[in-house]
């Protein structure tokens, strides 16, 4: 999947990139994944030696994409169902196999959350990387002289 994007800022060997995703147009639940509507940034390798101001394309890996989605929607609808079934069975209620349903949904949120922060942002993330630089600053962010 490639996007299209323009560089914030440059931080030694990385860069911070503002995401334009045109997938988001094309879905039908784009306020689900960005209800404030707010542009998206991530930070990638700068190998492209890009600058400030550059509008770039920039590349994720399908495969590792599906692998997030699955991790981030997958993996908490999975231990809300198993939570719901080992609360129903332990407490021998339906109101409590919901509680702990939701009470695991929850945990699971909460640990992908934590491992995110740590773990994870310590990877290539999403194996992105810039592969074009489609051109200098645009007029109105170009500097002055």
């Amino acid at each position: 999947m490639e996007e299209k994007g323009k560089v914030l800022e440059i931080n030694g060997n990385t860069v911070k990139v503002e995401v334009e995703s045109a997938a988001c147009g094309e879905c039908d639940h784009y306020r689900i994944c960005n209800p404030t509507g707010e542009k998206k940034t991530i930070e990638l390798r700068n190998d492209a030696g890009v600058k400030a101001g550059d509008r770039v394309t920039v590349a994720i890996d399908n495969a590792v994409f599906s692998r997030v989605a699955v991790l981030v929607y997958g993996v908490p609808v999975l231990g809300l169902v198993a939570g719901y079934l080992i609360g129903e069975r332990v407490f021998g209620s339906e109101p409590a196999g919901i509680a702990a349903g939701t009470v695991t949904f929850i945990m699971v949120y909460v640990v992908l959350a934590v491992l995110d922060r740590t773990v994870f942002s310590r990877k290539d993330r999403l194996n992105s990387r810039i592969v074009e630089v489609i051109g200098d600053p645009t007029p109105d962010n170009a500097p002055e002289s």
